[in-house]
C-alpha cells in the first residue's frame, strides 16, 4: 500500500482538511482531528482501488494465525447481538456486512434467520459461501445491488471505521433496511485508544518489561467515538440511535500480552469501570475500547439494549458485588468453614438457560457452561434424591456438595441445559408445570408474561430427560400461588399435578417446587398438603443451605439468574453472599411486593393549559412528552385544554385525555383544573407529574405533595416568573414551589440565569432544549393550488408563526415593511396565530396602511402550516424582551421548525432565542428595537436568494444532527421517575 492520494476533506463532515490539526504518526500515517466534527482519521490515504484490493486480497493474510483465536472471542458477543436481533424481529432477513469466512452467518442461520453476507475478500467470501443456507456477496457496499427495504437487521463488525466514504455508504445500507428494521455496529472507540497509545508511548520500556508485547490501541482510516458515530448515522438517516460500551471479547486473541490469561481480568475490570462512568454521567461518557450502536430506520425498530430486563439485571450485579464484598470483609467464608457450614447441602435454582434471549431469568448458554465447570472443580454434584436422603437420615456429604434444579420446566431446559449436563455428566432435578393435562401446557403465569420465547418443554422431551437420569418434580398446574387460592384448591393442586406428570412421564414425582416460593407463598398449611399428598420434599426460593435439621417441606435453594457472574456464583456457594437472607425476611418481602406494587401501578399525570390541536410552543412540549411516553408503554393522564379539534387528536393517543373547559377564560381558567387534578391524583394514585405551567399544574401538586407522597416537575420559560419578581408575595409562593420540585427544567441557558437570579438553587435545575418532530416538519412540495387558493401565488411570503402577543415583534416587522416593500413590492407578510394582541396589531396595519402586505392567518391545521413554512422565503419572529411584566422568549421553537424546513429564518438578539439561531449560520439576529436593522437583515436575504438557501440548508442540517425530541423526552422521563425510559 505505497500510492498515497491526499486527503482535501473530512471523510464525514466534508470539512477541507485546512480545518484539521495533526494528533500522531500511526504506522507512517499521520492522524487528524478535523475540528468542525471532531473525527480522527488519517490525513493522508491510500487511494480507493488500493484499499479494495487490500481487503480483497492482503487484509486476512496478516491475521491469519489469530482468526481462529478472533473467531471464538467473539463467540459471547454474536450470541448477545443475535438477540439484540430476535428483540427487533424473532427471525427474518439478516445482512452482515463484512462478513469475513462466515462464522456470524452460521450462527445467525442456525438461530433461524436467512443470513447474507458481504465480504470484500474473495478468499473469504468463497469459504462463507459454502456454509449451508448463507449467502455471500465477493464485493464491497458499493458495488452490492440489494432492493430498498430488503433486510430487517444490518450489521457491521468492527467495519465502520474501514469504510473510506462512511456517510454514502451507510445511505446505502439505510436504504437496504426495511422500516422499522435495526443496524447493529461494533466499531472501537477513539478516546480510549488515544489514551492508550499515549501511555504506550510513554511507559513503552515498563510495559515490554512486564510482557506487554504490541500495542492495543487501534486506528483506522476514520475513528469514531460516541458523538461522531451518532453525527454518522444521523446523516445516513437512522433514528433512536444507542450507544453503550461494547462487552469484551473473550481472552487475548491478538496476542498483545504475555501473560494472556491476565487480559480476561483487564478487560473484564476496564469494562466494570467504563460501565460506571456512562452511569454516572447519564450515558454521556464511555470509556470501554470499543462501542456497541444500534440505529432504527423510520423510528420503531429501536434499540433494545437498554431494555429494562438489561438494565435490572446490571442493578442487580451491582448489589450483589456491593453484599459479596462486605460478605468477604465479614469473613462470611471462614465462619461457615468453622462451623461447618460448608458441609451443608447447596440446592442451586435456575430458570431458563438460553444464547438468544435476554431476561431476568435467564442465564446465557456460555455462562451455565462456565458454572458447571467450576462446580465440577469445587464440588460434588449430587442427584436431589439422594442428598435429601442424606439429610433425612441425619448424614450430611463428606465433600462440600452441590444439586442442580430448575423451575417451571421451558422448553430451553432440555435444548440448552441438557445437553450440557449430559455432556459432563451431571444430575439436576426439573420442576414442571402440569397444566391441565395433554401437550397444550400453556399457563395463565406465562401468558401474563407474554413470553413466546419461553414455551414449556414437551411431555415427549419429559420423558426423554427422565430417561437420560434427570429427575422431574411438580411445580404446580398453573403457577398460581398456593396461598391466593380458595381454602381445598391448594390441597387439589398439589395432588392432580403430581398425579398428572407421573402418568405422562411413567416415573414417580418425589419432590414439588412451590410457585413463586417466597417465605409469603407458602405455610404449614401448605406443607402439610404437600406430605399429605405424597411428596418426599418440598423446595422453597428462600435463601441458603440446608443441613440435618432442615425443614424438608421448605429446603432452601440458592438462587442464580442473569446477574450471576463467576465470582457472585463463587460467593454464593462459599457463603460470601449469606447477607441475600435479609431479603427473604418477612417484613423485606412485604416491603418489595408493596414497592412493585407502586412501581406497576403508577401513572403519570401531565397538567397543562396549552395542548394539542394548540401548536405553540408549550403546546408543542406538552404533545412530545405525553405522547412519546404513552407510546413508550407507560401510563399517562394529561389535563389539558378543550378546543375544537381535541376529540379528534385524543382519539389517535395511547394517552388518557381529561379536557377542561376554559381556555380563553384567562386567569380564570385555573378553576376547573383546580377540581380536575386533586380528583385525578387521589382516584388514580397518581405519584409523579409533569407541571407545564407554575401558576396552575405547578401550584397545584405543590399542595397536594404536602397531602400525599407526590413528584413533580416544572418546566420553566421565563415570562411566568419573570413577571412576578417584583411582587414579593407571588415570588415568595413560586419559590417555596420551585423548591419542593423534584426537578425544574429549563427551555435555555439564558432560562436558568434568569431563574438563579430569581432566587432559584442550580443544582435543581436542568436545561433541555426543545427539538422539532422531523416527520411533521420537513422540506416537502407545495401544490400550486395550495397558493391560488389563499392568494398567495407569485408573492415573497415572510412568515411569522406564535401567539400573537406584544414580545413576538410582529409590531417591529410592521415597522420595517414599507421600507421592505419599496424595493421588493412583491412581499408579503404571513401572521399565523391567535392571542390577545390581535386587536392592537391589525389596528396598526390600518394606521401604516400595510392591508395590501400583511395577512392575518389565524390558527392552521397542520399540513396547512406545513405548506406555508415551504412557501415563505424567510420566516422572521423579532422578540424582545419587555421589562414590564417579565416578557421574554425562552427560546423558540418555531425558528427550528422553519430551519427543519430549511428556510432561513430572523430572531431578534435577545432571551434565549440568541440559543435557537447561530447567527450568520442558521438564521441572523437583528435589534428587535430597530426596524430599520430589521428591514437591512430581510432585504440582504431576499436579494441573495444563494445566501438564503445556503443558511436554510445550514439550519436544516444543524435541527436534524443537534435537536432530538426522543432524548428531550427521555432525560425528562428520568428527572421525574429516577428510571430510564424504556
Amino acid at each position: 500500500m505505497t500510492e498515497i492520494d491526499q486527503i482535501t476533506v473530512c471523510p464525514l463532515c466534508r470539512e477541507n482538511s485546512s480545518r484539521s490539526f495533526f494528533l500522531f504518526m500511526w504506522k507512517g500515517q499521520p492522524m487528524a482531528r478535523c475540528t468542525s466534527c471532531k473525527l480522527i482519521y488519517e490525513k493522508k490515504a491510500p487511494a480507493l482501488p488500493i484499499q479494495q484490493s487490500f481487503y480483497e486480497n492482503n487484509y486476512y493474510e496478516s491475521l491469519s494465525e489469530n482468526l481462529p483465536e478472533i473467531n471464538l472471542a467473539r463467540i459471547s458477543l454474536y450470541h448477545e447481538t443475535l438477540r439484540q436481533a430476535a428483540a427487533v424481529k424473532r427471525t427474518g432477513r439478516l445482512l452482515d456486512i463484512g462478513s469475513g469466512y462466515g462464522d456470524f452467518l452460521k450462527l445467525a442461520r442456525e438461530h433461524g434467520w436467512e443470513a447474507w453476507g458481504i465480504e470484500p475478500s474473495r478468499a473469504a467470501s468463497e469459504a462463507a459461501s459454502q456454509i449451508e443456507g448463507t449467502h455471500t456477496f465477493a464485493g464491497t457496499v458499493e458495488q452490492a445491488d440489494f432492493p430498498p427495504n430488503h433486510f430487517d437487521v444490518i450489521t457491521l463488525w468492527n467495519v465502520v471505521d474501514c469504510l473510506p466514504e462512511p456517510v454514502s455508504t451507510m445511505k446505502r445500507v439505510y436504504e437496504w433496511l426495511a422500516p422499522g428494521g435495526t443496524v447493529i455496529i461494533r466499531t472501537p472507540n477513539t478516546p480510549f485508544h488515544v489514551l492508550i497509545h499515549r501511555l504506550y508511548l510513554s511507559l513503552k520500556p515498563l510495559l515490554g518489561a512486564l510482557g506487554w508485547k504490541r500495542e492495543a490501541a487501534v486506528f483506522l482510516g476514520a475513528n469514531f467515538d460516541c458523538h461522531t458515530i451518532k453525527l454518522l448515522l444521523t446523516k445516513a438517516g437512522f433514528e433512536c440511535i444507542k450507544v453503550r460500551n461494547a462487552r469484551p471479547t473473550q481472552g487475548d486473541a491478538y496476542r498483545v500480552f504475555a501473560l494472556s490469561f491476565l487480559m480476561n481480568w483487564a478487560k473484564t475490570a476496564v469494562f466494570r469501570l467504563s460501565e460506571w462512568a456512562a452511569f454516572l454521567s447519564g450515558h454521556r461518557i464511555f470509556m470501554g475500547p470499543s462501542l456497541y450502536i444500534t440505529a432504527a430506520k423510520n423510528g420503531s425498530g429501536c434499540a433494545t439494549f437498554d431494555s429494562p430486563a438489561e438494565r435490572r439485571v446490571w442493578i442487580k450485579r451491582c448489589i450483589l458485588y456491593g453484599l459479596a464484598a462486605c460478605g468477604y470483609l465479614c469473613l462470611l467464608p471462614l465462619w461457615n468453614k468453622l462451623f461447618k457450614k460448608d458441609r451443608n447441602v447447596r440446592i442451586l435454582l435456575y430458570h431458563s438457560v438460553d444464547a438468544s434471549v435476554t431476561g431476568d431469568m435467564t442465564v446465557q448458554a456460555q455462562d451455565f457452561e462456565r458454572h458447571l465447570q467450576l462446580i465440577n472443580r469445587h464440588y460434588s454434584v449430587l442427584p436431589l434424591h439422594e442428598a435429601v436422603a442424606a439429610l433425612q437420615k441425619g448424614h450430611r456429604p463428606v465433600n462440600p456438595s452441590v444439586v442442580l434444579t430448575f423451575d417451571d420446566g421451558y422448553q430451553d431446559n432440555y435444548a440448552c441445559a441438557y445437553p450440557v449436563l449430559k455432556r459432563h455428566g451431571l444430575p439436576a432435578a426439573f420442576f414442571v408445570l402440569s397444566g391441565e393435562g395433554g401437550d397444550d401446557r400453556k399457563t395463565r403465569h406465562l401468558s401474563r408474561a407474554g413470553a413466546p420465547e419461553y414455551p414449556l418443554m414437551g411431555w415427549e422431551e419429559a420423558r426423554e430427560m427422565a430417561a437420560g437420569g434427570m429427575e422431574i418434580g411438580s411445580h404446580g398446574k398453573s403457577h398460581s400461588g398456593l396461598l391466593s387460592l380458595s381454602v381445598s384448591a391448594p390441597e387439589q393442586e398439589l395432588q392432580d399435578s403430581k398425579r398428572l406428570i407421573e402418568n405422562e412421564t411413567g416415573r414417580p414425582v418425589d419432590f414439588f417446587s412451590y410457585p413463586y416460593g417466597t417465605c409469603l407463598d407458602y405455610d404449614g398449611r401448605t406443607k402439610f398438603y404437600a406430605k399429605q399428598a405424597g411428596y418426599k420434599a418440598a423446595l422453597s426460593k428462600v435463601f441458603g443451605t440446608n443441613g440435618v435439621d432442615a425443614d424438608f417441606y421448605a429446603l432452601k435453594r440458592i438462587g442464580v439468574e442473569a446477574s450471576d457472574t463467576l465470582f457472585t456464583l463463587r460467593a454464593k456457594l462459599n457463603g460470601a453472599l449469606d447477607l441475600l437472607v435479609l431479603f427473604d425476611l418477612p417484613w423485606v418481602r412485604r416491603l418489595i411486593r408493596a414497592v412493585n406494587r407502586c412501581i406497576v401501578s403508577d401513572p403519570i399525570l401531565l397538567v397543562s393549559v396549552d395542548f394539542p390541536p394548540h401548536t405553540d410552543g408549550v403546546s408543542t412540549i406538552s404533545r412530545e412528552l405525553s405522547v412519546r411516553i404513552a407510546n413508550a408503554g407507560h401510563s399517562v393522564m394529561v389535563i389539558g385544554p378543550q378546543d375544537k379539534g381535541a376529540f379528534e387528536f385524543d382519539a389517535e393517543q395511547k394517552y388518557r385525555a381529561f379536557r377542561v373547559p376554559g381556555y380563553e377564560w384567562g386567569y380564570w381558567r385555573f378553576v376547573p383544573i383546580f377540581f380536575t387534578m386533586p380528583w385525578l391524583v387521589f382516584r388514580h394514585g397518581v405519584k409523579k407529574v409533569f407541571a407545564m405551567n407554575i401558576a396552575y399544574g405547578g401550584f397545584l401538586a405543590w399542595i397536594i405533595s404536602w397531602l400525599k407522597p407526590l413528584d413533580y416537575v416544572i418546566f420553566a420559560y421565563g415570562y411566568e416568573f419573570e413577571k412576578v419578581k417584583n411582587n414579593a408575595w407571588v415570588r415568595r409562593l413560586y419559590l417555596n414551589i420551585y423548591r419542593r420540585a423534584k426537578e425544574i427544567v429549563c427551555c435555555s441557558d439564558l432560562v436558568r440565569e434568569r431563574l438563579v437570579a430569581f432566587g432559584v438553587s442550580d443544582k435543581k435545575i436542568q436545561v433541555l432544549y426543545p427539538a422539532v418532530d422531523l416527520a411533521r416538519f420537513r422540506p416537502v412540495p407545495v401544490p400550486d393550488h395550495y397558493l391560488k387558493g389563499i392568494g398567495l401565488a407569485g408573492r415573497r411570503i415572510l412568515l411569522t408563526v406564535g401567539r400573537l402577543v406584544q414580545r413576538k415583534g410582529h409590531d417591529r416587522v410592521f415597522l420595517a415593511l414599507p421600507e421592505i416593500v419599496k424595493k421588493f413590492p412583491d412581499v408579503v407578510y404571513c401572521v399565523v396565530g391567535i392571542g390577545e394582541y390581535e386587536s392592537a396589531l391589525r389596528e396598526k396595519v390600518e394606521q401604516l396602511k400595510l392591508g395590501a402586505y400583511v395577512r392575518f392567518m389565524g390558527k392552521l391545521e397542520e399540513t396547512e402550516l406545513r405548506y406555508l413554512y415551504n412557501s415563505c422565503e424567510i420566516f422572521i419572529m423579532p422578540s424582545r424582551e419587555i421589562a414590564e411584566g417579565g416578557h421574554i422568549e425562552g427560546f423558540g421553537i418555531v425558528f427550528l421548525e422553519a430551519n427543519a424546513c430549511k428556510k432561513p429564518v430572523i430572531g431578534g438578539g435577545s432571551g434565549g432565542v440568541k440559543e435557537a439561531i447561530r447567527d450568520g449560520i442558521t438564521g441572523l439576529l437583528a435589534d428587535p428595537e430597530s426596524p430599520p436593522d430589521i428591514a437591512a437583515k430581510v432585504m440582504s436575504l431576499l436579494q441573495d436568494p444563494d445566501k438564503a438557501r445556503r443558511i436554510g440548508e445550514q439550519g436544516y442540517d444543524w435541527v436534524r444532527n443537534s435537536f432530538s425530541w426522543e432524548g428531550y423526552v427521555k432525560d425528562s422521563y428520568r428527572f421525574l421517575t429516577g428510571k430510564d425510559m424504556a
